[in-house]
């Protein structure tokens, strides 16, 4: 069996192609009981009987667009994710990154007040800029994962030898060299020559404790060739442009909104759909907000608004949660406690994601009314959210790594339920118009030794049983390979299976039976120009009543074509 083009994901409707599929499975095979005797014993079969059972399930595609289709047992559901990240974009907002271009005129000491050498010893205080200015945040420390800070030295003695050097050191801890790489616990700088240098960051803390400044001290000794006199300076420069942090600690303060955005999803379901007319109103579409947090700042995240619209259109639904357009729910945030007492090394190769913490919502038809969004035909989904620290004890420590992130996830799964509206109009309930082609080809058509002549006929019949619980009434055109018609086929329609109480198909419909003679002009026509059958369908809830469309709801259908006047039945085998 070939899936005909109904199967291409720019088509109408989930359930047209079990329509199509009837036109593109050819049983060459055929055999004594496919004939339909009831036509009268002398007709001849002339064209392979067309004989289909096809489920929904066999029918779909795997994906619709940006949609997957998903099966839950007999269950059909269509699934559409998006996915943000946003926890980069809020650390920013947060705004706790000190940064600093400190310099300083250390004065050195001559006991003579003339000579060759002198000495430095300086206490001076280190100011950041861009953090804990608000009264609502503190940082505390960072950790620093690697990077150095860039060191420069300038001064009118130019003459400065060996063994000329400066000791900078961070008095009461204000940044905590790493021992490993300084054993002192502070950092020594040769002044010979005033060349450039770099302090190493790698496995630093820099200890704020909710302010913006540390000190700093300068130790040192000078020796030059030429005598230095009383009042020379060193200049020194240290650039805090980045310090490269790995874990931030402190509290960021509460109600404060850290992060907030509009966000814009393409609905593509019905945009994707070349019908011109369609309205599908799911009964209970499923909408889940997943977040996947690893920052350790206790938060909540606000759903402003959720609306749907079409795009040039008017028309707008909001989701309602017990009256509102908003609601929230608080995020789960990994605590302070699973960080704490960890070796400074391990945090720095700590793979974040191993704090993730999961949250999710889901909105549907009793909490958000989400049936509401599909009233009219979307093609965007749109919701303004925030994310607001809920923290109010401020001796709590909050902290987050360089890489943190907040990964929030919109899953849209839809299953194939339609809500009737019995109190409406039929624009209010399922409907669908479509338009498809498939091929035809005249060769199939096998007139054996029996010469078409203007006294020939043939009879065209097409037998459809339902099993599906939507009535569908079809016209179909067969053409040449310029689209001009051939044959056409009146209007026809076939019956939706009756609906039990439970919205489920309860049995399959009688047999609907299409005849169509065709003169010898058009069988003679098909025979040689025959390429395409044109479909229109327009499929509708008649009953207004709300159904479920099941993965193994199925139509059957048989065509055949057979020719008047004949007296042998062709049962010719051929291989397909």
């Amino acid at each position: 069996m070939t899936k005909s083009v109904l199967f291409r994901l720019s088509a109408a409707a989930v359930l047209l192609p079990l329509l199509g599929s009837l036109g593109s499975c050819i049983n060459r095979d055929y055999d004594i009981s496919d004939i339909d005797t009831t036509i009268g014993l002398n007709t001849k079969l002339i064209a392979p009987v067309v004989h289909t059972h096809v489920t929904l399930g066999e029918a779909l595609p795997e994906t619709w667009g940006k949609f997957t289709f998903e099966f839950v047992g007999n269950d059909v559901y269509m699934v559409q994710n998006d996915t943000v990240n946003i926890g980069q974009d809020l650390v920013a907002d947060m705004d706790m990154f000190p940064s600093s271009d400190y310099t300083e005129d250390l004065s050195i000491i001559i006991p003579a007040h003339v000579g060759k050498e002198a000495d430095i010893d300086q206490v001076s205080v280190i100011t950041f800029d861009d953090v804990n200015t608000a009264s609502n945040e503190r940082l505390d420390s960072i950790l620093c994962k690697s990077g150095t800070m860039r060191v420069t030295f300038s001064s009118t003695l130019t003459d400065l030898i060996e063994p000329s050097h400066v000791w900078i050191e961070f008095p009461d801890g204000g940044i905590e060299l790493n021992r490993e790489l300084y054993p002192e616990g502070r950092a020594w700088f040769s002044l010979a020559g005033l060349q450039d240098a770099v302090l190493d960051l790698n496995g630093a803390v820099l200890h704020l404790n909710g302010t913006n400044t540390v000190n700093v001290h300068f130790q040192g000794k000078c020796f030059s060739n030429t005598d230095m006199t009383e009042g020379s300076i060193i200049n020194i420069k240290i650039y805090f442009e980045d310090i490269p942090g790995r874990v931030y600690y402190g509290n960021v303060g509460t109600g404060r909104d850290l992060y907030g955005a509009s966000r814009t999803v393409s609905f593509s379901y019905t945009n994707d759909m070349e019908g011109k007319t369609y309205f599908l109103p799911f009964y209970n579409p499923e909408i889940t907000v997943e977040a996947v947090n690893n920052i350790g700042v206790p938060v909540k995240y606000y759903v402003d608004e959720m609306k749907a619209y079409r795009k040039g259109q008017t028309d707008t639904v909001w989701a309602l949660f017990n009256g509102s357009k908003a609601t929230d729910f608080v995020l789960n945030t990994p605590a302070y406690s699973e960080i704490a007492g960890t070796p400074r090394a391990s945090l720095i190769s700590m793979n974040s994601e191993t704090l993730n913490k999961e949250t999710s919502l889901a909105f549907n038809r009793d909490n958000g009314g989400t049936q509401q969004l599909f009233m009219i035909n979307p093609d965007r989904l749109e919701y303004h959210y925030r994310v607001r620290s809920i923290d109010d004890n401020p001796a709590n420590v909050h902290y987050f790594f360089n890489d943190a992130d907040i990964e929030l996830g919109v899953h849209m799964r839809f299953a194939l339920a339609f809500e009737g509206h019995p109190e409406m109009g039929k624009e209010k309930n399922f409907f669908i118009s479509q338009r498809d082609t498939t091929d035809f080809s005249g060769d199939a058509i096998d007139l054996g030794d029996i010469t078409v002549t203007d006294t020939t006929y043939a009879i065209l019949k097409m037998e459809y049983v339902n099993f599906l619980p939507v009535t569908a009434t079809a016209q179909a055109v067969f053409t040449d390979e310029h689209y001009q018609p051939i044959v056409t086929v009146a209007p026809f329609e076939i019956q939706g299976a009756p609906l039990g109480e439970d919205g489920y198909v309860k049995a399959p419909t009688d047999t609907t039976t299409i005849w169509r003679r065709l003169t010898y002009k058009e069988l003679d026509r098909l025979m040689r120009e025959g390429a395409y059958t044109l479909y229109e369908y327009n499929m509708a809830n008649e009953d207004k009543k709300t159904f479920r469309c099941h993965k193994l709801d199925w139509l059957e259908g048989k065509i055949s074509i057979y020719l008047e006047g004949g007296v042998v039945i062709n049962q010719n085998k051929e291989e397909e």
